[in-house]
């Protein structure tokens, strides 16, 4: 037991989140959540919480791998384009439900509430003014030592 070392402290780089990278985080993740919602074509009954057929199928999947890949890339003119994808499926869906059925997309009021949510943070996200590599700080996220006041 004494020959094993106990490494306390923060490693160097550590807790370092730029804006940049959580705001990639975030597009990422709304893309996965879009992509997850495609498993809701195999649920039936209580737990099918967003109705999804084979065309929501398709919006869905390619607008979450889009998403996704606009995450990856950081780029900004394809968040924008995969939230007015969404914005553009919801808006379709409402109509659909207005004239009294699911429609094309198959989908219900929850299929329109998701893919409103995906669409408005995506189009949030990607109008976020970014800077510049070179002029991005870093926040070092770290707790206050203990022999110092708050």
């Amino acid at each position: 037991m004494a020959a094993l070392r106990v490494v306390v402290g923060a490693l160097p780089g550590a807790g370092v989140m730029t804006a940049r990278d959580a705001l990639d985080r975030a597009v990422l993740m709304l893309g996965v959540v879009s992509v997850v919602s495609a498993v809701f074509v195999l649920v039936h009954g209580n737990f099918q919480l967003v109705q999804i057929r084979a065309a929501g199928l398709v919006v869905a999947l390619v607008l979450g791998l889009l998403t996704v890949v606009a995450g990856w890339l950081d780029e900004p003119t394809l968040m924008l384009a995969a939230g007015a994808g969404f914005l553009l499926a919801a808006a379709v869906q409402l109509a659909l439900l207005a004239g009294g059925s699911s429609g094309l997309l198959g989908g219900n009021a929850s299929t329109f509430s998701l893919w409103l949510g995906l669409g408005v943070g995506l189009i949030a996200v990607g109008m976020v003014p970014r800077p510049e590599v070179g002029e991005e700080t870093s926040v070092e996220l770290t707790e206050p030592h203990a022999h110092e006041a708050p």
